[in-house]
């Protein structure tokens, strides 16, 4: 691919032993209230570099890896 990606894991963990420090914690709710206001989990999104969704699954992806980031690539060149 010619294009960079930065994956970011906003994680929410619920066991006290695995809880993230505050400011993580914040930027991950702030992301949460931007983009998953429903709350659906999981939830993977595929941004441009503004900030705009150009794809999104729901649920975890029933395709193999390979298969997944070629929808990736496709997304990609199309947006180009």
């Amino acid at each position: 691919m010619n294009t960079s990606v930065i994956l970011y894991n906003a994680d929410f963990p619920r066991n006290k032993k695995n809880q993230l420090e505050p400011s993580i914690k914040k930027q991950n709710e702030l992301l949460a209230d931007k983009y998953n206001q429903e709350g659906k989990f999981p939830l993977t999104l595929l941004l441009d570099s503004k900030g705009n969704i150009l794809k999104s699954w729901d649920g975890f992806p029933k395709e193999s890896v390979e298969m997944f980031v070629s929808e990736i690539r496709k997304t990609c060149d199309g947006y180009k």
